[in-house]
């Protein structure tokens, strides 16, 4: 699962435009070491997926390419692949192709300072920033000339945070960014050792200096150096070369004043490569003189004379830089020009795709039967060496690997791969534009239509399927954004929307407005001790490395870390409850949707607990729980009575096997993948629904379990088989849909329109099926979808007796001969059968076990019997029955 950030779950993030995907191979570094308490680390690449949120919280910025996504390389051991936006041109192809204009340099170091400004207000450094990170966007086709007379490049800068994402370097097998945008410092420096471990001989991680701030203002004076003398460094100097000048310089420099700057040394070894580079040093001298003066201070040898980043950007604004955010005012536009513009874009056949967000695009390209390994492999940018050629020599204790290190690692090329978009483009454009459109006016019977039976595909076609995904991505960006009004216009606009499937990309703005969560909601997190030591950190600590393992992403430390700042603040904000196992499978799909904000992962998982598991987590939850059994029990008689013979012959009760499914609503015992669809129909409908979950699940395993032994049923349920979720979810709607609600009454959840008479859980256990309200017996009845069976004696039915109903008070007649047909026929139609006993249903629990050991399902009694209804008039009449 891939970590979705919150920028474009409304579908409101940034566009693609002229963007591409590109892709870096992140070598994650094998170190050997071992934890504190002798268990070797997670491997690099892992560590890695846990950090992207952080940088992604930042890419709003428009100097600022967006990280859209990292995946865990399956080809390669230990590596990582980091999408992000990517442009064709930089400001190094500029630079080598002479086509950086000197006035547009001020403009470029402008904006590099505003950048490093933004990353290090928020404690983020680039690190190891290169001219050929700095992107270059592209205008719009009419607006190229009149940027290049204004002398302005619009830039963002790439393949920044990598010290954030890789731990300043520890998680990388190689070194960040490149050797001639490093700082003396960072070449001189002893390396750093990884965090809470003992490293062993040999260790390759962290080698160079970590990357700080001052460090980024020195990659930015060497930026600006290139720009000013025109020379690429990398393609100049192979990196001895470099690194030997460096030496040079700084030896130079070593005697003279404690500010002393590199840059006249190196700005003359760059001069003389080429005639060019002094000439164009010397007009740029003379028209910017104040910017190779900022230029200088940057590559100051001594890290405390270097400015930062704000004073770098307030010494470029008195030199007279500024940002204009677009060249185009559409407010002093005719309507004519408008329309040309508009005219123009719509002959772009790429124009839909150009429109959605890069985090959708992204998504969409998956789907497209693309593959981001096999495209670098073929590539040669990753290289691999056969299986046989790449084992270890030995395996020693659990499976830890030693010898032939060097033939397990592989060779990957540090570069941006672009990744191809044909497929997409293609497959984009034969959509129609106007299903991507939609109207504020549209109504719950007005939604958007698909192709004929294209709603009925399983889910797992349907998240497949890239038009319906992009249709569907459309359709609930724009009532996502407008939630707030049309929640009070037409609240049940988003539930009709959401009815079919919810679009992965979109799952966590739709729960967070089914759940009624707020943003305003997370506010309390700030003001909870997730830190202190609390009473239930020794199970966390058992309990969360082991949750929900087999998905990336939890098996990061990042993952291992909020989980429990998650778990403890809902533990923190909740007193009466406490930590009960599979607490932690409940909350990990909301961490893994909110992962980079967990007071709202914490408002999300609060509104979910308090609706559907309200009470199960208190200390004493038994009387919870126990009530909660008895009811699912009545359920599995009244839906399948011969399964619930068997299962009651061989005393298999859910005691033995429901209480994880409840507990957790099946987080503990679905994977993620099949979860996140349950909940989706799940947050739809009311408390009782998992419920009809688990008799779902209990269906599907019936073939198993008739006629099986109570040792093979417990061995089914302590490892339970692949399940089909569509047809789980299929037939739990169609249940939730037939069955009457008072048949799953909860005396802790009383729900409005229904009377029902209050028993404990041992009561409960007496009846072997389900109990009928007064008001879904009259609802029952107008629509004439029950049939009624009235168990008392002749001269108590000739007094007063429900219409339609028929007497049989000869309960322990087993052939039931007066009343199989109607029997039959209420089975066929799918209709409940309801017994009508006195208010204490006495002979109503014999004859119902009778009905029940007898197969027939669809049994309930009527609650309180036929005093419950003896005052409605509707319902009653006087005299013999039919």
């Amino acid at each position: 699962m891939a970590l979705i950030a919150d920028a474009g779950l409304l579908g409101m993030g940034r566009r693609l435009g002229e963007a591409r995907l590109g892709a870096v191979v992140l070598a994650g570094s094998e170190n050997g070491a071992t934890c504190l308490n002798g268990m070797p680390v997670a491997p690099g690449a892992v560590r890695m997926l846990g950090r992207l949120g952080r940088l992604q919280e930042l890419e709003e910025h428009p100097l600022l390419a967006r990280h859209v996504a990292i995946i865990r390389s399956t080809t390669v051991p230990n590596a990582a692949i980091l999408i992000s936006e990517h442009y064709e041109e930089s400001i190094e192809d500029l630079i080598f192709l002479e086509r950086l204009p000197e006035s547009a340099i001020r403009n470029v170091a402008g904006q590099i300072a505003e950048a490093l400004c933004h990353l290090h207000e928020r404690r983020v450094v680039a690190g190891g920033m290169d001219v050929s990170h700095v992107l270059v966007v592209p205008p719009p086709p009419r607006l190229q000339q009149l940027q290049q007379k204004a002398g302005r490049i619009h830039i963002r800068l790439a393949r920044f945070g990598l010290p954030l994402l890789s731990d300043d370097g520890r998680d990388l097998a190689t070194p960040i960014g490149v050797a001639h945008a490093m700082a003396p410092e960072q070449l001189l420096a002893p390396p750093p050792l990884p965090r809470w471990t003992v490293p062993v001989k040999g260790s390759t991680s962290g080698r160079l200096a970590p990357c700080s701030r001052k460090a980024d203002v020195w990659a930015a004076g060497i930026v600006l150096l290139q720009l000013c003398t025109g020379v690429v460094v990398s393609q100049c100097f192979s990196t001895r070369e470099w690194l030997a000048l460096m030496n040079d310089v700084i030896r130079d420099a070593a005697d003279g004043p404690r500010d002393v700057s590199l840059f006249e040394g190196l700005a003359r070894s760059l001069c003389e490569q080429t005639a060019a580079a002094g000439a164009r040093l010397g007009r740029v001298r003379a028209a910017y003189g104040r910017l190779v003066t900022v230029a200088g201070e940057c590559l100051r040898l001594r890290t405390k004379c270097r400015p930062s980043a704000p004073e770098l950007l307030q010494r470029l604004k008195d030199d007279g830089y500024t940002r204009e955010e677009s060249d185009e005012d559409w407010s002093e536009m005719s309507v004519e020009e408008m329309g040309r513009i508009v005219d123009e874009e719509e002959k772009d056949e790429d124009r839909v795709v150009k429109s959605m967000p890069i985090d959708d695009v992204f998504f969409l390209w998956t789907l497209s039967g693309a593959s981001v390994e096999k495209i670098l492999l073929d590539r040669g940018v990753v290289k691999t060496k056969p299986p046989v050629l790449a084992g270890a020599l030995v395996a020693v204790d659990d499976l830890q690997l030693t010898g032939n290190e060097e033939g397990r690692r592989f060779d990957a090329v540090i570069t941006t791969t672009v990744l191809p978009m044909t497929n997409l483009r293609e497959k984009v454009r034969s959509l129609n534009a106007l299903t991507l459109l939609h109207s504020m006016e549209a109504t719950a019977g007005r939604l958007p239509t698909w192709r004929e039976g294209e709603e009925r595909l399983p889910v797992v076609v349907k998240e497949k399927d890239v038009s319906y995904q992009a249709a569907r991505m459309s359709l609930l960006a724009h009532l996502l954004a407008s939630h707030s009004h049309l929640q009070q216009a037409q609240p049940a606009l988003l539930q009709a929307a959401v009815a079919a499937d919810v679009p992965p990309l979109r799952r966590a703005g739709v729960w967070r407005a089914l759940l009624g969560v707020s943003p305003l909601d997370g506010d309390q997190f700030a003001a909870l001790d997730t830190v202190s030591a609390h009473t239930s950190d020794r199970q966390l600590e058992v309990d969360i490395p082991r949750c929900h393992q087999y998905e990336e992403v939890m098996t990061s430390p990042s993952a291992h870390y909020k989980l429990k700042r998650l778990l403890k603040a809902w533990l923190e904000a909740h007193p009466r409850y406490v930590y009960w196992q599979g607490l932690d499978s409940l909350a990990a799909p909301f961490l893994l949707l909110n992962f980079e904000n967990l007071p709202m992962a914490l408002a999300c998982m609060t509104s979910f607990i308090d609706r559907y598991t309200r009470d199960f987590f208190l200390k004493d939850n038994s009387h919870i729980i126990q009530e909660y059994l008895a009811v699912f029990n009545h359920l599995i008689s009244f839906v399948d009575a011969t399964l619930y013979t068997c299962l009651a012959e061989m005393d298999f009760f859910p005691e033995l096997y429901a209480i994880p499914w409840f507990l957790t609503c099946f987080a503990h015992v679905l994977p993620l993948h099949k979860l996140l669809h349950v909940w989706d129909a799940l947050l739809r409908a009311e408390t009782s629904f998992p419920l009809f979950v688990g008799v779902s699940v209990l269906l599907q395993l019936r073939p198993s379990l008739i006629g099986a032994s109570f040792n093979d049923v417990i061995l089914l349920f302590s490892d339970l088989p692949d399940l089909q979720i569509d047809r789980i979810l299929s037939d739990t709607r169609e249940l939730y849909a037939r069955v009457p609600r008072s048949c799953v009454h909860l005396a802790q959840r009383r729900e409005e329109g229904h009377t029902m008479t209050e028993y404990t859980a041992a009561q409960l256990r007496t009846f072997c099926c389900p109990r009928l309200s007064r008001e879904d017996l009259i609802d029952l009845v107008q629509r004439e979808a029950v049939a009624i069976v009235d168990v008392r004696s002749p001269p108590e039915f000739h007094r007063g007796s429900i219409v339609r109903s028929v007497n049989y008070p000869n309960v322990d007649d087993a052939t039931m001969g007066s009343i199989r047909t109607l029997l039959e026929t209420a089975q066929a139609n799918r209709h409940p059968i309801c017994i009508v006993d006195v208010a204490t249903m006495t002979v109503a629990k014999r004859f119902s076990s009778l009905l029940v050991s007898n197969g027939v399902c669809g049994v309930t009694m009527l609650d309180g019997g036929y005093d419950a209804v003896r005052n409605t008039p509707a319902l009653i009449r006087v005299g013999s029955g039919i």
